[in-house]
C-alpha cells in the first residue's frame, strides 16, 4: 500500500541493491548480512551495520513486508 503511495525514486548503491534483489526472498537480517560477508569485501561489523541501516530504511517507508 505505501509502496504505491509513494512518488519518488529510491536510489540505492550497489550493496543496497544487492540486498533489495536478495529480499526477493525471505530472509533474516542475520542471513543477508551473511549474503555480504560472502559476496563483498567487508567485515562483519560493517556488514552488519549496512544491513541495519537498510532494513531500517525499507520499514520507515513502509517498503518491507514482515512477517
Amino acid at each position: 500500500q505505501s509502496a504505491l503511495r509513494m512518488s519518488g525514486l529510491v536510489s540505492m548503491n550497489e550493496t543496497g541493491a544487492f540486498l533489495f534483489s536478495a529480499l526477493q526472498q525471505e530472509h533474516t537480517e542475520d542471513t543477508l548480512r551473511r549474503l555480504l560477508l560472502d559476496n563483498y569485501d567487508t567485515d562483519e561489523e560493517t556488514a552488519a551495520q549496512d544491513v541495519r541501516y537498510f532494513v531500517e530504511y525499507l520499514r520507515q517507508n513502509d517498503l518491507l513486508v514482515e512477517e
